[in-house]
C-alpha cells in the first residue's frame, strides 16, 4: 500500500471516528454494567498486566473510576500492573544526531516500520485494530530485544531488505564506464574486421 494512500487512509478513518457530524448511533455504545460484564468474561483480574499505547495510565484510570462510579470495583488492576509502551519505545528510539527530530511514535507510523505490508496498516482509529497493532509490535519488540541467533528468521539482520540510493555522481561515474566500455568494444570490433581485411587482401 503506497505510502501516501496509507496517510490519506489513515486521516479518513480518524475523521470517520472523531467527527462531530458522525450520525448518532452509528457506532455501538456499552453501558458499565456491560463494560464490567466484558472485562470478567475475558479473564480481567487484579494480576493482568495491561499494556496499552499511551505515555501515561491515563485510560486505565478513566476506565477505572467509569467501573467505580457503578459500584464495579476489584475488576482492574492497579496502575503498576499498566505499562505505557510509548516511554518505552521512546527510550530505545529518541538517541540522534543533535538537531533532527524525535521518531515519531504513532501506531500509523511505527506499525508499518515493524510490519510492512500487513494487512492492518492504514486501518488505525478503531479500538480492536490498534490493539491488535499494539501487540504485535510488542511481539517485534521482544523479538529484537533477543540475541540475533534467537529471534525468527523474519527479525534477522540479513533478512531485512535494504535499499539504496543511487547518486547523481554515482549514476555519471557508471554511465561514464558504460560508454568507455563500449567504445572500447566498438574499437575491438573494428581492429578485427581490418584484420580480416587484411588477410583477405
Amino acid at each position: 500500500m503506497p505510502n501516501q494512500f496509507r496517510e490519506w487512509w489513515s486521516k479518513r478513518q480518524a475523521q470517520r471516528i472523531y467527527s462531530s457530524s458522525r450520525p448518532p448511533g452509528s457506532i455501538d455504545h456499552m453501558d458499565v454494567h456491560s463494560v464490567a460484564e466484558k472485562l470478567q468474561g475475558a479473564g480481567i483480574t487484579r494480576d493482568t498486566m495491561i499494556l496499552v499505547w499511551h505515555t501515561s495510565t491515563r485510560d486505565l484510570d478513566i476506565l477505572k473510576g467509569f467501573l467505580e462510579s457503578a459500584g464495579y470495583t476489584g475488576i482492574l488492576p492497579p496502575k503498576e500492573n499498566c505499562i505505557p509502551l510509548i516511554q518505552v519505545m521512546r527510550m530505545n528510539l529518541s538517541e540522534g544526531a543533535a538537531g533532527y527530530r524525535m521518531f515519531p511514535l504513532g501506531l500509523e507510523v511505527l506499525f508499518p516500520v515493524m510490519w510492512p505490508r500487513h494487512s492492518l496498516i492504514g486501518l488505525n482509529h478503531q479500538a480492536l485494530v490498534d490493539c491488535q497493532q499494539t501487540r504485535l509490535i510488542c511481539m517485534g519488540f521482544d523479538e529484537l530485544c533477543r540475541p540475533i541467533e534467537e529471534r525468527g528468521a523474519e527479525w534477522r539482520p540479513e533478512t531485512v531488505a535494504k535499499t539504496a540510493q543511487t547518486s547523481l555522481d554515482s549514476w555519471l561515474q557508471k554511465k561514464s564506464i558504460d560508454e568507455d566500455s563500449n567504445d572500447g568494444t566498438r574499437q575491438t570490433k573494428r581492429l578485427k574486421r581490418l584484420s580480416i581485411e587484411g588477410e583477405d587482401e
